[in-house]
């Protein structure tokens, strides 16, 4: 069993960062963070991924930030459902980040454009499941 000790949600818009694809073309994400502490002890991020999309072109799904075999998986249309991390010093600022809106995260995210670094930290949380 465990204890819900917040739930965050934000959404942010996905779109072509070269206009290539359409500026009408996006891919929404809910982002959903529930910081949990079990029983035993332990502190997680149970963070979930809902998308929804302007349209179903395979073209508009590639703004998804999990499209493609960036893990070496396969290539995939599909919204990645989510992921749980361990609770930590350096997850905490991931999930803050990736909560943010691109207006704030411009602030820290250095010569990248602030939709390639949240896709980068979204990206890099999968590597980190519990």
């Amino acid at each position: 069993m465990f204890k819900t000790l917040s739930t965050r949600t934000t959404t942010n818009r996905f779109t072509d960062q070269f206009e290539g694809i359409g500026i009408n073309k996006y891919c929404d994400i809910e982002i959903t963070v529930d910081h949990r502490l079990y029983d035993s002890g332990g502190e997680v991020y149970h963070i979930h991924y809902n998308c929804t999309y302007s349209d179903d072109s395979p073209l508009c799904k590639t703004l998804n930030p999990f499209f493609g075999r960036w893990d070496g998986g396969s290539e995939s249309y599909e919204c990645r459902h989510g992921d749980i991390i361990a609770a930590n010093e350096m997850t905490a600022n991931m999930v803050k980040f990736i909560l943010m809106d691109f207006d704030e995260l411009e602030k820290y995210s250095g010569h990248r454009t602030p939709l390639s670094y949240k896709i980068s930290i979204m990206r890099a949380i999968t590597f980190l499941w519990d």
